[in-house]
């Protein structure tokens, strides 16, 4: 009875192990959409990935400096997430999320090898999820760009896990970051969107704290910009607030744009 259990138990993680797959995009098809299979490659088949796949993001092996677009309506899957991978011709990866939906049910990477790969995830509109950690560049720099809607992170987030990824940036300039904590050797930008650390500690005097050490700046390092924080039991927020005088042009460009409208 034992052996016969035993058997079954190693079926079942054979089966298990054999559904989760390497799928590398390829950026064949003019779309460059995440959700068509022909951009794909498993090994054996052209098919976009479940969420049981690691899935790797390079260039497009024939048309470099593309990558996967997770389009309005589309809700993208992955068990985990490599954006800029090897020392090779085409190892600077990039992502676009513009109005669909990313679940990566673990960890995110950006940046695996140090001096030979980039990764770029551009946020545009839309949500993106991910379960565990994530490194916005592992051994290189990585460029994370939130224009809008939201990134959850139920982990760290960290901006450069090892000195050589110090180049490292993430620029919110605009929507929402979410993570429990944050750290790493390069820079988190607030320029226009919001920092959310989702603990139920206060967390106020921890970033204020990163802030004076540079580790988190304010549009783009503006020496007269300041920082605002707000705890609620649940949650510390962060935001930067622009100097005076950018907040001045911003009132009257758009006075002018009312005054066009009329």
């Amino acid at each position: 009875m034992k052996n016969a259990v035993l058997l079954l138990v190693l079926v079942a993680v054979t089966t298990f192990t054999a559904q989760a797959l390497d799928v590398g995009w390829s950026g064949s098809e003019a779309d460059k959409s995440w959700d068509t299979d022909s951009n794909w490659w498993n090994g054996t088949a052209n098919l976009a990935p479940t969420q049981s796949d690691r899935v790797l993001i390079r260039d497009g092996n024939w048309w470099p400096g593309t990558g996967p677009h997770v389009n309005s309506g589309v809700t993208a899957l992955a068990d985990s997430l490599e954006v800029g991978l090897t020392g090779r011709k085409d190892a600077n990866g990039y992502l676009f999320i513009d109005g669909g939906q990313l679940d990566v049910t673990t960890t995110v990477k950006m940046a695996i090898q140090a001096n030979d790969s980039t990764g770029t995830i551009n946020l545009n509109s839309g949500v993106m999820n991910v379960g565990g950690n994530y490194y916005g560049g592992w051994y290189g720099a990585a460029t994370t760009n939130i224009y809008g809607g939201s990134l959850n992170v139920g982990g760290w987030l960290v901006i450069g896990q090892f000195a050589s990824s110090s180049g490292s940036v993430v620029n919110v300039n605009g929507g929402e970051l979410g993570c429990s904590w944050l750290g790493g050797e390069g820079v988190l930008n607030l320029a226009g969107g919001t920092l959310v650390i989702n603990q139920t500690a206060d967390k106020r005097s921890g970033l204020q704290a990163m802030a004076a050490a540079g580790d988190i700046i304010a549009y783009n390092g503006d020496p007269n910009a300041s920082f605002e924080y707000t705890f609620d039991g649940t949650k510390t927020t962060m935001t930067a607030v622009p100097e005076p005088t950018v907040l001045v042009m911003l009132g009257i460009g758009s006075l002018s744009l009312l005054i066009k409208r009329k």
